[in-house]
């Protein structure tokens, strides 16, 4: 999974935490054991004790954890990712590639699986994490977030830079080249832009920026100081970018004009709501909401709701997922889980006829046709 710990969001010292944030990453795993008594304290303390805690029912470690640093454990072997040869032809009507990410605590790497020739190819060998990969309109190239560089993560809390390669892996460049952590980006759909959040200048919080595709001409979209914005993703006309938000208190979903103007909610619900995903046909927004579970470590469940807000409903019940994304033609949502062993997974749209597709410690999948 995230392989997964070793992902856990890149947060300053002083911005608020989001309840997910530590749970989103421990879903990504076979079995994680994460200590929250040392994650909360930090603001508290730059030093805090680890201490283990037993992760959710359903999630039970099978096999030794290992401190990768203070207070976080993860996995001490990897789970290499690899296509179920059973699942072999059930999507071949769509078809397509599917970029994601995998790999041991603190080396996850960029690969893609090809679902006609019906293989895996590894995309990125850097030393640290490349992870949240999309693809560029066209599928010539794909974006990524990246703490190379020998950059720390876990001990720094603002290592991320963004990178763009093209689709074989080729020609990979640094975007961003800025001191702070900058993740989450996504394409615009005309291909000419990149939305993603950043606690850039001086900042304590991440707000939602815009650049050009070669990483020039960035501009704020938000501002709300104190408060988080993350998880962006754009709209299949371009007009709308969606994104996660605590302003009001609560990690919710926003959306707003690709200008940054006309910011509005769409979902008002206890727990954490994160993730949105724009169907192809920009008609419903697919998401991840805890508002099923109950405690700081409930599970999140899958939901999906109409552009406006209208219409929220789950796919799924509460389980470890990572964010959903949709099939190319809109008829298929795909996405990370532990349900039977951690994988890359496909249901309908409509949440039924789940199989699993990629086995291993993978997540982050983004489909192109």
């Amino acid at each position: 999974m995230r392989s997964i710990i070793s992902l856990m969001p890149l947060i300053p010292l002083k911005a608020k935490k989001s309840k997910y944030a530590f749970t989103k990453w421990m879903i990504f795993s076979i079995s994680i054991a994460l200590t929250i008594t040392a994650c909360e304290s930090v603001a508290s303390s730059n030093k805090p004790s680890p201490t283990l805690i037993s992760p959710p029912s359903g999630l039970q470690p099978t096999e030794a954890l290992v401190p990768i640093a203070t207070g976080i454990f993860a996995p001490s072997s990897f789970s290499p990712p690899r296509l179920v040869d059973a699942t072999h032809g059930m999507l071949s009507n769509i078809g397509g590639n599917i970029v994601f990410f995998a790999g041991p605590p603190g080396d996850n790497e960029i690969y893609v699986a090809d679902l006609k020739a019906w293989k895996i190819t590894q995309l990125t060998k850097a030393a640290g994490n490349s992870f949240d990969p999309d693809w560029s309109p066209d599928g010539t190239k794909i974006i990524f977030r990246t703490d190379r560089n020998g950059k720390e993560p876990f001990t720094s809390f603002e290592s991320g830079e963004i990178y763009v390669m093209n689709s074989d892996g080729s020609d990979q460049i640094n975007l961003t080249k800025n001191l702070a952590n900058d993740g989450w980006p996504k394409w615009s759909p005309n291909g000419t832009q990149i939305v993603f959040a950043s606690y850039r200048d001086g900042r304590s919080n991440s707000e939602i920026y815009i650049m050009n595709a070669d990483g020039s001409g960035v501009s704020q979209l938000t501002n709300t100081p104190g408060s988080n914005n993350e998880d962006v993703s754009w709209s299949p006309d371009g007009k709308k970018i969606a994104f996660k938000s605590y302003r009001d208190g609560d990690w919710e979903i926003y959306v707003m004009n690709s200008d940054g103007t006309a910011q509005n909610r769409l979902t008002r619900s206890p727990g954490e709501d994160s993730w949105p995903s724009w169907s192809p046909n920009g008609t419903q927004l697919a998401f991840l909401s805890q508002r099923d579970s109950s405690g700081d470590l409930g599970l999140p469940a899958i939901y999906v709701m109409n552009q406006d807000g209208l219409g929220q409903k789950p796919l799924t019940s509460p389980e470890g997922f990572s964010g959903p994304a949709w099939s190319p033609d809109g008829t298929k949502i795909v996405f990370f889980s532990v349900r039977n062993g951690p994988g890359i997974y496909v249901m309908n749209a409509d949440g039924s006829g789940i199989i699993k597709i990629i086995a291993g410690d993978c997540s982050g999948p983004a489909w192109r046709k």
